[in-house]
C-alpha cells in the first residue's frame, strides 16, 4: 500500500512540476515567439542553454537547403577519426576536374588540376572561408556514406544527406543536435578540439555576430542564392561563448530577397540586420536565464523535472504515509 501511495504522489508531484515548468517556459518566451513571427514561415529558430539543458523551438522542423552549415559537421567527422588514428592530417590529396565548383572559396580561382593539399589545409579552407572544393574533396576523401553513417550517429537524418554536402537538407532541430555535439567535441581536450575550434572561431562570413559580437563565438554560415528558382536562403549555427553561461543558438531562413553577395556588402545589410536583432533578443533571454538560476529559479526540462519529482517521493517522510495504514 505504501509503494502505490509513493508512485501516486510521484505522479501528482510530477503533473505539478510540470505544469510549473510549462508556465514558466510559456511566459519566458512569449517575446522570442513574437519576434520570430515577423519572418511568417520562413524563419526556423533553434536555441539551448548549455548549463541547464533548456531548448527552445520555432518551427524546428521545416526542411532547408542546408547549404554550407554541414561543413561544420564534415569537420567534426574528420577530427574525430584523425583523434583515433584513422586520418593523418598531413596526408596529401589531389584536386580533380570533378572537384570544380561553382560558388565560393579559393581553390577552384587558383590552382590546378593535380594541385595536392594536405588534409589539414583543408579542413582549415572549408570552415573558414567556406571553400567548396576543399569540402569536396575531403568528402570524396572520407566518402559519402561514411558521412552518412555520421549523421545518423549524432541523431541525423542520413537520408537528407547529398552526395556534395552542400546540397543536403537540414532542419534547425538537426542541426541543434550537431552544434551540441560539436560544442562537446570543443570542450573535451581531444588531440584536434582546439584546431577545429580555431577554423570555427574564424569563419570570415559570420552572420550572427557580424554587426558586433557581445561574446565569442565558434560557427558556420551557410546560404545560397537561388534555390529552385526562388529566392535563396540564409543559415547561421552558432555556439556562442557567454561568461559562464554559453548556449547555441540556429537561424534558418528562407525566400530572402536580400541574397547574400560578400563582394557588396550593401546586399547584405538586411540579412545582418536581421540576424543581429535574433542575436540580441536570444542574449538577453540567456541572461535572464542565468538570472534565473542564480536565484535558484531554474527552467527545468521535464527530464530534469521528473529526476526531481523521483527523488522527492523516495524521500518522503514515513509520517506522510502512517494516516493510510
Amino acid at each position: 500500500m505504501k509503494r502505490i501511495l509513493a508512485v501516486l504522489l510521484a505522479v501528482l508531484l510530477g503533473m505539478g512540476m510540470f505544469i510549473q515548468v510549462s508556465a514558466a517556459e510559456h511566459a519566458s518566451t512569449d517575446a522570442l515567439t513574437a519576434l520570430l513571427r515577423r519572418w511568417g514561415n520562413n524563419i526556423s529558430v533553434y536555441y539551448e542553454n548549455i548549463n541547464t539543458g533548456f531548448v527552445f523551438r520555432h518551427n524546428a522542423t521545416r526542411q532547408y537547403f542546408g547549404a554550407s552549415v554541414s561543413k561544420a559537421v564534415l569537420g567534426l567527422m574528420i577530427a574525430q577519426m584523425a583523434d583515433r588514428g584513422e586520418v593523418n592530417l598531413n596526408h596529401t590529396l589531389a584536386l580533380r576536374e570533378s572537384h570544380r565548383v561553382g560558388g565560393i572559396g579559393t581553390i577552384q580561382h587558383n590552382f590546378y588540376v593535380g594541385r595536392r593539399f594536405t588534409v589539414r589545409e583543408l579542413l582549415r579552407l572549408m570552415p573558414t572561408i567556406s571553400d567548396n572544393v576543399a569540402t569536396l574533396v575531403l568528402t570524396d576523401f572520407v566518402g559519402i556514406n561514411n558521412y552518412r553513417n555520421f549523421v545518423r550517429s549524432l541523431g541525423g537524418n542520413p537520408a537528407l544527406v547529398r552526395d556534395r554536402v552542400m546540397n543536403s537538407q537540414l532542419t534547425a532541430n538537426e542541426v541543434g543536435l550537431f552544434a551540441r555535439a560539436i560544442h562537446h567535441y570543443l570542450e573535451s581536450g581531444s588531440r584536434h578540439s582546439a584546431e577545429l575550434r580555431s577554423h570555427l572561431r574564424g569563419n570570415q562570413f559570420m552572420l550572427l555576430g557580424h554587426l558586433g559580437a557581445a561574446y565569442p563565438m565558434a560557427s558556420r554560415t551557410g546560404w545560397t542564392r537561388d534555390v529552385g528558382g526562388s529566392a535563396g536562403v540564409v543559415h547561421d549555427m552558432a555556439i556562442v561563448y557567454a561568461p559562464g553561461n554559453p548556449f547555441i543558438l540556429v537561424v534558418m531562413t528562407a525566400n530572402r530577397r536580400h541574397y547574400m553577395d560578400w563582394r557588396n556588402t550593401g546586399h547584405n545589410a538586411q540579412n545582418f540586420r536581421d540576424f543581429n536583432e535574433i542575436l540580441r533578443a536570444f542574449e538577453q533571454f540567456n541572461r535572464g536565464l542565468q538570472q534565473q538560476s542564480s536565484a535558484g529559479d531554474v527552467l527545468l526540462s521535464p527530464f530534469r523535472a521528473t529526476r526531481d519529482v523521483l527523488q522527492q517521493a523516495i524521500d518522503v517522510p514515513r509520517r506522510w504515509l502512517r494516516a493510510f495504514e
